[in-house]
This record gives structure tokens, sequence and C-alpha cells, in this order.
């Protein structure tokens, strides 16, 4: 059959090729490889790659992988060594192919010699150092901290104080502190002088209550061994019906105890209900009858009539620990944050919001809200108290016989201490009360004393101090300048609240030492009642103050290289410059030409002339000094000196050439520059006719000063009468010319002379040319000629409309007075120089020199 032949022939054609592929010998395909180590096929050098192979041990697959070539480098060897002002370079070399291979060396630091000191630090005053390195001369900065004082002490280790008056338990002291360092007597701080206050003991002689009265008993200061009368805190009676709120349990075992009071608390918010009656005051129970109360003391006792005369007029102490929540402001007046809660006064202290009922309580005659809590959300019962309601729960009251006493806002209680760690002292009830044989009632309503410990309370009799009398009851002065405190009272001490921004001496002159306001306190031994008087200190006169954060007054460069901003943390405006040469541009305008002192206050770290530049007008100041003081506690140092012009737009340019440093500018200030003069040398008088030169130059500005005085000028005149003073005999050496008379003199310099010309002069009969023209008068000519080396006169004209008084000032009158030194005109002088000095007319003004002031010539 033909069909079953070929099925026959394909199932044999099946079975050979099967059979034909079993016998081939080439393995199966692997799932997954399984492979041997790789093996060098070629071997890397140093300029060709070499390659590496692995085989799968299954399937006898192979995989190849590249050796990069490379060098085998041995040890840098150093060929240039590294200095503090250049790198240095290794080299290394490759140990097959020998090529070589080199890199650089960082600058080494510099190797600084032994500090030497610039400026020596003192108490009061930073000092500097700097030490140079010695390969390369560069030199390295340092600020050294003031020394601060070392004073005095005794054999206990105590500062040793010397009184002028000593503090007692009363008052305050007034003294000074030696500092063996600086030799300087440095007043006492406030807290060193402070009143001692009493330090009393319970004696005994108590009184034997009555009829719900409480024991009276006999107390004496062991500093003053005065005695008083008064009572425990903590053993008020059941009898004299006395509430006192008192923890024992915080008491611990040997401690003294005391009461505890539960005073509303300030600060918080009182929620008022419906009725204005306070929800959430803090209570606690009587410690003798349990009722519910906490915030007064109810006192009764009885008092003989001894006791009662001595106690006629008389003030209430506590010996008493503040709540740590008062955070050191005064017990009884709290002036937190929360002004308007002072004791004695409603919220804001307005006695025509509330009114007095005749049971000596308050009543609200209109709404008012809590000043400071208006924004606060919950509104309406927890910042109104409604018209028609009491207010005792709202203020501190003091009830004698059940009426109201009148708040002493005068008398002061400063706490020591703050937060978790109030001293326990003694403090005054801000009251003066009476009191009066048999039974006396007190009750203290306390509206803040929140859980405040009491131990003692003490009446003490009240003399009122008799006053002390100052003829001003306000002071404003200049930095730099004096002002008076005068009086008519003998044996007054003065004491400056702020010595930084104003001193006193002894005599009542107040000096101006930095732009603020301070409190001069004037006291007296005795019983006097002491006098403070306000003191403003004005910045210097002619101060140019820059705002750096004026709108548009600033420019950067580069743009967003520095970065500007204001801080309301010390309310000062600060400049940071993070990039090397960053600079910023300021504006302000001058009213005045001259010399002008450049101050600056922030904070640098090194030298000012290594790390700033400054240009004012484009034009390169000399810049010294250095800064040491941080962000937040910036130092005032004066770094250069310019010249200025009358301009209403100036420029300060300042960069900083330090580089990744930081610079914080808080002010910038230019204040008239006030020469340092310092004697340089007399120029002799020649012969019998020049007159003696004294010269003097100024070490920051380089200028110079020519004095001659009167005396010695040796001025020629027509006839010896035709002098008003003689000048070879009078004692002040100054002259006068009778009218139209003419004197001349002549003197010698070493070189040329540029600047200015003055007169110092005084009056000699002061009152009667007060109003007048001081060198111009009514008919339009000059009282006055001055010619220079026979020269046009000096121009006088600018004095046309000035009077004498505008110019010397009313304390410049008569011959012993101060003398003033007054701008004539602009000179030129040489070598030989004659002056020739003409009078007009009448003119009562006496000459003692004539000063020129300037430069020399080059």
């Amino acid at each position: 059959d033909c069909g079953k032949q070929i099925k026959l022939f394909g199932v044999i054609a099946l079975a050979l090729t099967l059979g034909l592929a079993a016998c081939s010998g080439k393995p199966k395909a692997c799932d997954k490889h399984d492979w041997g180590e790789y093996s060098v096929v070629k071997a890397a050098t140093c300029t060709e790659d070499g390659q590496e192979e692995r085989t799968c041990k299954k399937c006898g697959e192979k995989q190849t992988k590249t050796i990069k070539a490379s060098h085998t480098w041995g040890d840098y060897v150093v060929k240039t060594e590294a200095t503090c002002t250049a790198v240095g370079e290794k080299e290394r070399e490759c140990s097959v192919c020998h090529q070589k291979q080199t890199a650089e060396i960082p600058m080494a630091d510099h190797t600084y010699g032994e500090w030497e000191t610039v400026t020596e630090a003192d108490c009061d005053n930073a000092g500097s150092r700097v030490h140079a390195c010695t390969v390369c001369g560069h030199e390295e900065t340092e600020t050294v901290d003031a020394l601060g004082h070392d004073f005095k002490k005794d054999e206990q280790g105590a500062v040793v104080f010397n009184w002028t008056v000593e503090p007692t338990c009363e008052k305050a002291g007034v003294g000074t502190k030696h500092c063996e360092r600086c030799g300087k007597d440095i007043d006492a701080t406030e807290d060193e002088s402070k009143k001692l206050g009493h330090d009393v003991e319970a004696i005994g002689g108590e009184t034997t209550p009555t009829d719900g009265t409480a024991a009276v008993r006999l107390y004496k200061c062991k500093r003053c061994q005065e005695i008083y009368l008064g009572f425990l805190a903590n053993e008020v009676t059941n009898e004299s019906k006395a509430h006192v709120a008192f923890e024992p349990e915080t008491v611990t075992e040997g401690q003294e105890q005391g009461a505890r009071f539960l005073g509303r608390p300030i600060g918080n918010s009182i929620a008022l209900d419906a009725t204005g009656t306070s929800v959430n005051q803090q209570n606690g129970e009587c410690l003798y009858c349990s009722t519910e109360t906490g915030d007064f003391i109810e006192y009764a006792f009885n008092l003989n009539k001894e006791q009662a005369e001595t106690l006629a007029t008389c003030r209430m102490y506590c010996d008493a620990q503040p709540a740590n929540y008062l955070n050191g402001t005064d017990f009884w007046a709290y002036s937190g944050s929360n002004d308007e809660w002072t004791p004695g006064y409603y919220i804001d202290g307005d006695d025509s919001r509330f009114e007095t009922n005749e049971d000596g309580t308050f009543v609200m005659t209109a709404d008012h809200a809590r000043a400071g809590f208006d924004s606060q959300p919950g509104a309406e019962l927890e910042t109104q108290v409604k018209k028609g309601k009491r207010i005792e729960d709202y203020r501190y009251v003091l009830y004698v016989d059940d009426k109201v006493q009148d708040f002493d806002e005068t008398i002061e209680n400063p706490t020591h201490g703050s937060n978790t760690n109030m001293q326990r002292e003694e403090f005054v009830l801000p009251y003066t009360f009476h009191l009066h044989e048999g039974l006396n009632k007190i009750k203290f309503v306390m509206a803040g004393g929140y859980r405040s410990l009491f131990y003692k309370c003490i009446f003490r009799p009240y003399v009122e101090p008799s006053p002390i009398t100052v003829n001003e009851d306000k002071l404003e002065v200049r930095e730099g300048k004096t002002v008076a405190i005068t009086s008519s009272m003998e044996g007054l001490l003065f004491k400056s609240s702020s010595t930084s921004v104003a001193t006193v001496d002894a005599k009542g002159v107040v000096t101006g030492v930095k732009a603020g306001k301070a409190t001069i306190t004037v006291s007296k031994e005795g019983n006097y009642k002491d006098v403070k008087i306000p003191v403003t200190v004005l910045e210097k006169e002619g101060l140019i103050n820059i705002d750096l954060n004026g709108e548009n007054n600033h420019t950067v460069d580069p743009e967003g290289g520095v970065e500007v901003y204001y801080s309301s943390y010390n309310q000062a405006t600060r400049l940071r410059n993070w990039a090397k040469d960053g600079s910023i541009t300021y504006k302000f305008a001058s009213e005045v030409a001259g010399l002008y002192n450049i101050q600056l206050s922030g904070s640098q770290s090194g030298d000012m002339a290594e790390t700033l530049s400054v240009k004012v007008n484009g034009k390169d100041v000399a810049v010294s000094g250095s800064l040491a003081g941080s962000t937040y506690s910036p130092v005032d140092q004066v770094i250069g000196l310019v010249e200025l012009a009358v301009a209403e737009e100036n420029t300060i340019t300042i960069k900083n050439l330090a580089e990744s440093s930081q610079l914080t500018i808080n002010a910038i200030k230019l204040f008239p520059h006030e020469h340092g003069w310092e004697l340089a040398e007399v120029q002799p008088t020649e012969g019998d006719t020049d007159a003696a030169v004294v010269k003097y130059v100024c070490a920051a500005c380089g200028m110079v000063k020519y004095e001659i005085a009167a005396k010695t000028a040796k001025m020629q005149v027509a006839a010896s009468s035709d002098w008003k003073t003689d000048p070879t005999t009078s004692s002040d050496g100054a002259f006068k010319l009778n009218n139209g008379k003419t004197a001349t003199f002549t003197f010698a310099l070493p070189g040329g002379f540029s600047g200015k010309m003055y007169q110092r002069c005084y009056m000699d009969s002061y009152s009667s040319n007060l109003n007048k023209k001081m060198f111009f008068e009514t008919n339009n000519h000059s009282n006055i000629e001055v010619k220079v080396n026979n020269g046009d006169a000096i121009d006088l004209s600018r004095y046309a409309t000035t009077t004498f008084k505008a110019v010397l000032g009313e304390e410049l009158n008569g011959k012993n007075s101060l003398t003033k030194d007054i701008e004539l005109g602009d000179v030129t002088l040489g070598t030989a120089n004659t002056i020739s000095y003409k009078r007009v007319e009448t003119l009562n003004m006496l000459v003692t020199h004539f000063v020129f002031i300037g430069y020399e010539a080059q």
C-alpha cells in the first residue's frame, strides 16, 4: 500500500534526525550560569588596557572584561617647600614606565612670633595686641578684653565701700569703691547701696486680746535698735477675726512659718459673670474659720494712749517674699506687660471712671475696658467692668477703720531676684495712715499679691521728711558738656542712675557722656525727701547721624552681594557682607564745613586698616582702630578723619576687604573734630621787636596752632596813654586801644602757614555792650580793622548783625571770666610777619591772644 509506505518513511526520517542530534555533543543553554574565576588573557600596561576571561562550568559560555591601563606610582617627593606666601610642589614617578606626575602643596600656616601689646587694656577699655609671622612679616591683631575693676577687699574678701552716707534701715546710702588697678573711685551700684531694711525680732510686750481683738507685740530692729509694734502674719488669732489663707504643707520642718495670701492673678484675664462678680478668683480657705477667702487680711487690735501717740501717723511694713511670678517688679506696684495695674488706681488711674460710696467702696460710673486686653478673644465679660459695679476686686486697697486710704505712688519697693528666686525682704505698704487709742481695725485687700508669703507686719511712726530744694526740675546737656544742679542748701549728695549716660560730681555738676536718659538723685543726710531730676543727654553739637535704614539711602556693590537688614531685637540697622570687596554707600548732608571724625558702631574681626576701605565723596580716608564687638553688643570706634564742605549730599562708602568675613554696622556718626593740642615748641623773641610764638600740633589731624600772647607782643603805639590796659604789667596780659589808634607787632615762623586767624578776648564792661554788634556798628563799618603783612583788611562783614551776646555768651562778663577764641578770617603767613590792629570806635573788648590754626606750608 503506497500510503502506508509514505508514513513509514516519515517515521524513520524523524527518528534519524533525533538520533543525529543526540550524538552531536553540543551542551544545552543554561538557565543560570555557574561562572568560574577570572583569569588574565592579556596583561594591562601603563598605556594599554588588558583583558580577563571566565567560563560557565555548565554550558561553557565565556565572558570577558577589560583591565584599565594604570601607572604604578611611587611616593611623592617634595620638590619645592610650601611657605606662608607661596604654594609648594611635589612629584611622583611610575615604576614601570617612569612617567612623572606633579601636585601642588597648599600654602603653610603663618609662623607667628610672640604677642606684642599695641594698646594696653585697662579696667574700662579693651586693648589690642599684635604678633607677626617670622617668615613673611604678616601681622595678626587680636583684641584683649577689658580687665574689669579690681576693687579693694577686706580680710573676708568682701568689697570695701567708702560711704559718704552709709545705707540705713530706711534709706539708701551714697558711696564709692576703690579700684586698686586703675585708682578710680567707682559709685556703689544701686543694689550695693540700697536701704538695708529693718531686721526685727519679737521681744514680747503683748497686750491681752479681749472681745475679738488680737495681741499687739513689741518688735526690736537688731540693726538700728528701734522698737516697734506689730504682729506675726501666721499668728493672727481667731478672736481678731482676721481671715488668713495659709498652706502649711508648703513650709518645711524648721522653716519659719508665714501666711500665704491668694490675691488676684495680675496679668491674667478676670472673668466676670452677668452681675460683674469675679468667677475665676483663686481663693483658699481661711486658716481659722474655713471661710473661702485669701485676698485680704483683716486685723483688730487695741492701743493704749502711749502706743497711740507713737503711731498717730504711721506706715505698715511687711516682711515678705513676693510671688515668683512677679519677676522682680515692684511688689505693690506691678509693672510688667500690664502697666495699668498700678496700685491705688483703677486700671488707668482715671478717677473720673469711678466714685466712692459712703461705706468707702468704689462704684464704676461708666463701662470701662481694661487696657491691653481689648484685643484678646472672649471680649465682653473678660475685658469690661460694668457701670454701677464695685471694683474692690480690681485694685489694692487698705482699709483703716473701714475707710479707704489714699495710695501713695511715691513709695517704691524695688524687689530683688526674679522668676523662681524672689528674695524675702521688707516692704512698705504704699500708704501713710493714722491709728488711735482704743480699737483699730486694719484690712488689706490684695488685688495682685498673688500667692505671696508674709511673715511679719509692723507699724512704724512716720515723720514727714523735710524737702530738698533745687533750682532745676530737669536738665538737658550735650555729650562732653556740663550743666550744674544748683541749690541754696548745703550738704547735698548727688548720684546718677546711669554713669554711662551722665555722671555727676560732688558739687552737682552733671557731665553728658553719651546720648540717652538718666536720673540724678539728690539726697541729704537726715530725714529729707530725695529729689529726682531727669537728665537728657543730647548728641554732640554738629553731629551727623547717618540714617542707615532710610529709603533709597544706600546702594550696594555688587548688587545682592551685601545683605542689609534691620533688626528689631536691638533697634539697629546692620550690614552683613559675606563677599570680599563688597561695599555699601550711604548718602548724608552736611550743614557746617570743617573736620569731622567718622565713628563706626559695630563689630569686625581684625585691624580696620586691613579689613576696611572707606571713601568720603570718592576720596580715600585713612582708616585706623579695631572693633571687637558682637552683633548684639556693638563697639564705638573712631576710624578716620575727613574734611567736609557744606553740601546737601555727601557719600560715604565702606568696603569689606576681608574675604568670607562678616561686618556688622549698627551706626555711622560724624562729629566735629576736637583738636588734641600738644605743645611742640616755643619760638623765642628776637631782640626787642618780635613776639614769642607758641606752637601746638594736633596728633590726630596734623593741624598746627600758633598762639601769641598779648603781653609778649611788644606792640608799637603812639604813646603808652593809648593803652587801656598795659600788657606788660597786667596779670592777664590783655590790651585795649583807645579810639582811632593802631597797634602793630611782628613775629617770626619757621615756615609758611595757611589757615584762620582768631582773637581770644573778654569784656571789661559787658553789660553795656550785651546787645551791640560785635565787629560791625550801625554806621556800616567795622569796629576794628586787622591787616596781615600790610595786605587788605580782613573782611568782618559776616558779623554785621551779630551781637556780643550771640558770640561770647552771657557768662563771659568781666576780666575774671572765661575767654573765647573768635574767628576773624583766612590768612596766609610767611616766615616774617606783621599784624596791625586798629580800633575804629568804641569797643569794650580786651584781647589776650592772637591765634592761628591751619596747616604749615608744604
